[in-house]
């Protein structure tokens, strides 16, 4: 079973938690937004930790992998704080609000040793899509 920690609870981040709730190998642990009614209520849904901070979520054991689904700007520092902790992450898009920032990232990802993801949810369901219409 891999345990998802979750930073983001807004509309991309309730489709993650769907994803991870809708697969038997998986388990949402903790969940964090900026907005703890929005963190509590996806929480209590799935019957997840709320984690106070992002610091929080990523100090849980129970964590083995983190989806990053928070808002824009803070992809990259979350991304950079899976990295300096060692968390595989899946980033939303865009890794980050600026170029110079994103490239940084993935440099900072590619020499990490850890597993680092970016991904597109509308893209994946329309691939998903076309490919269950064949």
């Amino acid at each position: 079973m891999v345990g998802f920690g979750l930073l983001g609870a807004g509309k991309i981040g309730r489709v993650h938690a769907n994803c991870i709730a809708a697969h038997p190998a998986a388990n949402l642990v903790s969940v964090y937004d900026l907005n703890a009614e929005n963190a509590s209520s996806l929480a209590d849904r799935f019957g997840s930790d709320v984690a106070s901070s992002p610091d929080d979520l990523l100090a849980n054991s129970g964590v083995d992998a983190v989806i990053i689904a928070a808002s824009t700007a803070a992809h990259g520092p979350l991304a950079r704080m899976c990295l300096d902790r060692g968390k595989p992450f899946l980033c939303e898009k865009p890794v980050d609000l600026s170029l110079k920032s994103a490239v940084e990232t993935l440099r900072l990802a590619r020499g990490s040793g850890v597993f680092a993801g970016v991904l597109d949810v509308v893209d994946v369901r329309k691939r998903l899509r076309a490919r269950c219409e064949m």
